[in-house]
Protein backbone atom coordinates (compact mmCIF):
# COMPACT_ATOMS: atom_id res chain seq x y z
CA UNK A 1 0.00 0.00 0.00
CA UNK A 2 1.19 3.85 -0.74
CA UNK A 3 0.58 6.73 0.85
CA UNK A 4 0.88 10.45 -0.54
CA UNK A 5 2.93 12.52 1.63
CA UNK A 6 4.14 15.97 1.37
CA UNK A 7 8.01 16.34 1.10
CA UNK A 8 10.85 19.60 0.46
CA UNK A 9 12.10 17.34 -2.51
CA UNK A 10 12.51 19.74 -5.06
CA UNK A 11 12.44 16.24 -7.30
CA UNK A 12 9.52 15.20 -6.76
CA UNK A 13 5.93 17.00 -8.60
CA UNK A 14 4.51 19.64 -6.74
CA UNK A 15 6.33 18.63 -3.64
CA UNK A 16 4.86 15.17 -3.53
CA UNK A 17 6.39 11.34 -2.75
CA UNK A 18 5.05 8.12 -2.48
CA UNK A 19 5.96 6.27 0.63
CA UNK A 20 5.72 2.68 1.16
CA UNK A 21 3.32 1.48 3.98
CA UNK A 22 3.03 -2.35 5.07
CA UNK A 23 4.40 -3.27 2.17
CA UNK A 24 3.14 -6.91 1.04
CA UNK A 25 5.76 -9.29 2.10
CA UNK A 26 3.86 -12.43 -0.65
CA UNK A 27 4.71 -9.48 -3.50
CA UNK A 28 8.13 -9.00 -2.44
CA UNK A 29 8.91 -12.81 -1.85
CA UNK A 30 7.30 -13.86 -4.95
CA UNK A 31 9.36 -10.91 -6.83
CA UNK A 32 13.11 -12.25 -5.19
CA UNK A 33 11.58 -15.49 -6.49
CA UNK A 34 11.48 -15.01 -10.20
CA UNK A 35 14.60 -12.60 -10.02
CA UNK A 36 16.58 -15.53 -8.15
CA UNK A 37 18.00 -13.33 -5.86
CA UNK A 38 18.50 -14.49 -2.60
CA UNK A 39 19.63 -12.86 1.05
CA UNK A 40 17.74 -9.52 -0.08
CA UNK A 41 15.39 -8.18 1.96
CA UNK A 42 13.32 -4.81 1.02
CA UNK A 43 15.58 -2.79 3.71
CA UNK A 44 18.80 -3.33 2.02
CA UNK A 45 17.37 -1.30 -1.19
CA UNK A 46 17.04 1.31 1.14
CA UNK A 47 20.83 0.79 2.41
CA UNK A 48 21.93 1.32 -1.04
CA UNK A 49 19.88 4.04 -2.32
CA UNK A 50 20.55 5.81 0.84
CA UNK A 51 24.58 5.51 0.19
CA UNK A 52 24.28 6.07 -3.53
CA UNK A 53 22.72 9.43 -2.50
CA UNK A 54 25.51 10.03 -0.14
CA UNK A 55 28.30 9.05 -3.07
CA UNK A 56 26.71 11.70 -5.30
CA UNK A 57 25.21 14.59 -3.20
CA UNK A 58 26.68 14.11 -0.11
CA UNK A 59 26.11 12.70 3.43
CA UNK A 60 23.46 15.42 4.67
CA UNK A 61 21.43 15.91 1.27
CA UNK A 62 21.23 11.89 1.82
CA UNK A 63 19.77 12.16 5.43
CA UNK A 64 17.09 14.59 4.17
CA UNK A 65 16.46 11.72 1.62
CA UNK A 66 16.13 9.11 4.26
CA UNK A 67 14.03 11.39 6.72
CA UNK A 68 16.70 10.93 9.73
CA UNK A 69 16.39 13.09 12.66
CA UNK A 70 19.90 12.37 13.35
CA UNK A 71 22.94 12.52 10.87
CA UNK A 72 24.52 9.52 12.94
CA UNK A 73 21.55 7.32 11.73
CA UNK A 74 22.48 8.40 8.18
CA UNK A 75 26.25 7.43 8.57
CA UNK A 76 25.11 3.56 10.03
CA UNK A 77 23.10 3.67 6.44
CA UNK A 78 26.37 4.77 4.14
CA UNK A 79 28.41 1.62 2.98
CA UNK A 80 31.30 3.53 1.29
CA UNK A 81 32.92 1.36 -1.54
CA UNK A 82 36.72 0.36 -1.76
CA UNK A 83 36.42 2.59 -4.76
CA UNK A 84 35.21 5.71 -2.75
CA UNK A 85 37.68 5.59 0.03
CA UNK A 86 41.01 4.60 -2.39
CA UNK A 87 39.55 8.04 -4.38
CA UNK A 88 39.30 10.29 -0.79
CA UNK A 89 43.22 9.20 -0.31
CA UNK A 90 43.97 10.06 -3.64
CA UNK A 91 42.53 13.57 -3.67
CA UNK A 92 44.56 14.36 -0.48
CA UNK A 93 47.33 17.22 -1.86
CA UNK A 94 49.73 17.42 0.93
CA UNK A 95 51.78 20.66 1.03
CA UNK A 96 55.16 20.32 -0.14
CA UNK A 97 57.33 21.50 3.13
CA UNK A 98 56.17 18.37 4.61
CA UNK A 99 58.33 15.65 5.06
CA UNK A 100 57.82 12.39 6.04
CA UNK A 101 60.27 9.67 7.26
CA UNK A 102 60.80 5.99 5.83
CA UNK A 103 57.67 4.90 8.02
CA UNK A 104 55.33 7.29 6.78
CA UNK A 105 55.51 9.36 9.91
CA UNK A 106 55.32 12.88 9.74
CA UNK A 107 58.79 14.95 10.53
Amino acid sequence: MLREQRTVSPSAPEGRVLHWLNFPRKVWNEVMGKSGVRDCRFHDIRHHVVTQVANRHGIHMAKEVARHKCIMTTQIYVNPTAEKVMQAFADIRVPEMVIFNKMGILI
